[in-house]
């Protein structure tokens, strides 16, 4: 099976070094086949004989512990996973950027209240089971809409954000193609 894995909070300021290098050898010595990274933020696709994706989360998580020494939560998707999440994937223009946050658990049920009061010109987002999609306007002010932590707070789990080119390019690693209205205007 063709699994993505996202990996939280990884080199990001210079802390919580892990290399890409490292991470497919020890991805390997596991047994998994097929690992390719993209770029730094800890993007990793592989194939593995495992079909259950909660055993295999915690194999991974476990390893990266062991490893590297700090915990790093991963979120695991499958194709269909990330398929249903580009199906959902606004249009943007070139005055807009598009984030999709990967959800490690379901969204608190008072998440979508929270969001709606949040609401305001240049802000668009939609919440799936395991994935906030935010479109916000390259000029908008709101820094909290910046900051992971406090999305987090509102959402009740941790999540891993990815661009629209991020997320994009790794679905197409996951062979998901992306609906035209996903694509963003003017590219």
């Amino acid at each position: 099976m063709l699994y993505l894995a996202l990996l939280r909070a990884i080199n990001v300021g210079g802390k919580r070094i892990v290399k890409m290098d490292e991470l497919r050898s020890a991805v390997a010595e596991l047994g998994h086949i097929n690992i390719r990274t993209y770029i730094q933020s800890g993007n990793l696709v592989f194939e593995s004989a495992e079909s259950d994706r909660e055993a295999l989360t915690r194999q991974l998580e476990a390893l990266l512990l062991k490893h590297w020494g700090f915990a790093i939560p991963c979120v695991l998707l499958k194709a269909p996973d990330l398929q249903a999440i580009l199906a959902a994937l606004p249009p943007i223009t070139p005055e807009q950027r598009l984030n999709v946050y990967f959800l490690g658990d379901a969204p608190a049920p008072e998440a979508k209240e929270r969001l709606q009061a949040l609401e305001q010109p240049g802000l668009a987002w939609h919440l799936l089971p395991r994935a906030l999609i935010l479109k916000t306007a390259k000029d908008l002010q709101d820094k909290r809409l910046n900051n992971s932590t406090w999305l987090e707070k509102q959402l009740g789990t941790w999540a891993t954000a990815r661009n629209h080119k991020t997320t994009q390019t790794l679905a197409a690693w996951l062979g998901v193609k992306p609906s035209p209205e996903s694509q963003p205007h003017g590219l």
